[in-house]
């Protein structure tokens, strides 16, 4: 009589598949733009959707010696000004009562995170497309180096750029840049692990040069270049160069069957939606107005180098 197996069909009602509920791993991200703001504004309700910032012209140095019994002729104070405009943004899923009931995914908690991260990643990406597209713009047509990160930050002190509240310039970098930057000797020197002043750096840091904390971040976008050469973005900041404004009853949250989830507490199925009188279908998403904007387009840098070769 022949063995029967795992695979005999008459038995093949026997076997089942086992679903493990902890759910693997999903590609890591890191959130730092946002984090850069050294300006930060909440609107509060019914204040309008338009947010206007001002800032005096400093007064030219009056060197000219005054006339004896003369007061001279003075000077006129001048200012400009930096609007902001709110902007909704947000995206949602939607499933069915009974995924919702069966799924192995107890109370959608592992679909909340996934939201979530898609909330943080966008308002990220929102953040570093606004310093992108209206910093000060530097093309090295070279590999990121530390002598190229040098002369950056001579450029922001001849512009009187404040530092972050750390007492450094952020350097933002993606993998790219990284690589180039832990190819050059100079930075081995400084920031290498045979060197005992390396500090341990957390929050994303991977060292330090010449006043500029360097800070890795896997979304900062990589550029196209043209023909065959590949070019790649880091942004530098400095103090008060960007700022992020929000809106009350309207920050960043997450929203189940059209109610806000409330941080701790477990939501509960049903939102009253009149077109789904039985509640055979349930939303989860999130929503925000927020707008992130550019304060001072010469205390920031966006950078567009090339990739590292050997011996360059």
């Amino acid at each position: 009589m022949a063995v029967q197996t795992t695979g005999t069909q008459a038995i093949s009602s026997l076997m089942t598949t086992y679903y493990d509920k902890r759910f693997l791993k999903r590609p890591n991200t890191d959130f730092v733009f946002r984090d850069q703001a050294t300006l930060r504004k909440t609107v509060k309700l019914n204040a309008g959707k338009v947010v206007q910032f001002a800032r005096y012209t400093p007064l030219s140095a009056a060197t000219t010696p005054l006339t004896e019994g003369s007061s001279g002729s003075g000077t006129s104070l001048a200012s400009d000004s930096v609007t902001v405009t709110a902007k909704e943004y947000g995206n949602w899923v939607e499933v069915s009562n009974l995924l919702y009931l069966t799924s192995i995914d107890s109370n959608f908690a592992e679909a909340v995170d996934v939201v979530r991260e898609n909330m943080h990643l966008t308002l990220d990406m929102i953040a570093r497309d606004e310093l992108k597209a209206n910093l000060h713009a530097e093309s090295l047509g070279e590999a990121l180096s530390v002598a190229a990160i040098k002369e950056l930050n001579r450029y922001l002190k001849t512009k009187g750029a404040y530092k972050m509240s750390d007492g450094y310039y952020h350097l933002i970098v993606g993998p790219n840049a990284e690589f180039a930057l832990k190819n050059d000797q100079d930075w081995i020197k400084a920031n290498g692990v045979a060197n005992s002043n390396v500090q341990h750096f957390k929050d994303g840091v991977i060292g330090l040069i010449d006043g500029v904390k360097v800070i890795y971040s896997s979304t900062m976008e990589e550029g196209d270049g043209t023909g065959q050469t590949p070019t790649y973005h880091s942004i530098l900041l400095g103090g008060h160069a960007f700022g992020d404004v929000d809106w009350e009853k309207d920050r960043p949250h997450l929203v189940f069957d059209g109610r806000n989830i409330t941080a701790g507490k477990e939501f509960v199925p049903g939102s009253g939606d009149k077109s789904d009188p039985l509640n055979r279908k349930h939303t989860l998403g999130w929503a925000a107005t927020a707008a992130p904007k550019v304060l001072n387009a010469n205390w920031g840098i966006c950078i567009t180098s090339t990739p590292y070769t050997s011996g360059s």
